[in-house]
C-alpha cells in the first residue's frame, strides 16, 4: 500500500497507533448509527478492531487508509478497500461526525477509487443501510449504481434493510 494524496488530504496506511483517533468515530453513537455494530464504549474495543484491520492488511485481503488533513495532519476518518478477491473489493468509509458535509469523504474515496483501478481491480461494491441518505447520495455522486435493496443480518439477531451498489472500472 502506498500513501495517497489530494489537495486537502493525505491517506496513509492504517497502523495500530491510529486506534485512538479511530475511537473518536467508533465511540460516537451518532456516527455509528448507520454502521453494522454499535459504537465502542472504550478505547480497548477500538484497539481490538484496529488489530483486526492491521491483521487483514497483513494478509493482503484489505487496504485501510487513515485520512488526515494536509497540511496539519488532523484526523478526518478511515477509508478502505476490503475483502479484495477476484479483481473486486468492497468500499468502506468512516468520517468524524463534526466533519460531515465538508467533502472529505468524496475527496478521499475518489483518490482511493483511482488507486483501486490502478491496482488491477475491476469492480467495487458498497452497502449502506437504507435510511443512510448521506452515504447513498455520496455513492451516487461517485458513480456507483444501486443494484439492490434487501434485508441483511448485520449482527446476530439484528436485521436492517440495506442498499447495494456497484462501480465498474471505466
Amino acid at each position: 500500500m502506498r500513501e495517497l494524496q489530494t489537495q486537502r488530504l493525505s491517506l496513509k496506511p492504517f497502523v495500530l497507533a491510529d486506534a485512538q483517533d479511530l475511537f473518536t468515530i467508533r465511540g460516537d453513537p451518532v456516527a455509528m448509527a448507520h454502521w453494522d455494530w454499535p459504537g465502542d464504549t472504550d478505547i480497548e474495543q477500538t484497539q481490538s478492531v484496529a488489530q483486526l484491520l492491521v491483521d487483514d492488511m497483513n494478509r493482503e485481503r484489505s487496504c485501510y487508509w487513515t485520512v488526515r488533513t494536509r497540511p496539519g495532519g488532523a484526523f478526518v476518518g478511515v477509508v478502505d478497500l476490503s475483502d479484495r478477491a477476484n479483481a473486486r473489493a468492497d468500499v468502506g468509509f468512516m468520517i468524524k461526525r463534526e466533519l460531515w458535509g465538508h467533502g472529505y469523504a468524496s475527496e478521499a474515496l475518489s483518490v482511493m477509487i483511482a488507486e483501486a483501478w490502478e491496482s488491477g481491480l475491476d469492480l467495487l461494491t458498497a452497502r449502506a443501510h437504507a435510511d443512510n441518505e448521506r452515504s447513498t447520495r455520496l455513492l451516487h455522486r461517485l458513480g456507483f449504481r444501486e443494484v439492490g435493496l434487501r434485508p441483511v443480518e448485520i449482527r446476530p439477531g439484528v436485521t436492517r434493510e440495506c442498499r447495494f451498489f456497484e462501480l465498474r472500472k471505466p
